[in-house]
């Protein structure tokens, strides 16, 4: 099998328009994984980020009802005693 390789002969050319394309071909892979990691972290803060306001919204609500359930209390001591 060597005599084989020996004997045929390469054209160094194509190698070369071959590498120039591929690093064309591997920039624009680049941008494209980088706009595809861009969209995945927005949407996953946007996940996040309504989970938290969940969160929030139940938690303002539970003081809510705390103070009412106070104002309340207070209320029915007061006309207790009348």
């Amino acid at each position: 099998m060597p005599q084989a390789y020996a004997q045929s002969s390469v054209n160094p050319a194509p190698f070369t328009v071959a590498s120039s394309t591929n690093a064309t071909v591997s920039s624009a892979a680049i941008g494209s994984s980088t706009i595809g990691w861009l969209f995945l972290a927005v949407s996953f803060g946007l996940v996040l980020g309504l989970f938290g306001y969940k969160k929030h919204c139940d938690r303002q609500r539970s003081r809510l009802l705390k103070r009412q359930r106070a104002m309340l209390e207070t209320i029915w001591r007061i006309s207790s005693k009348k």
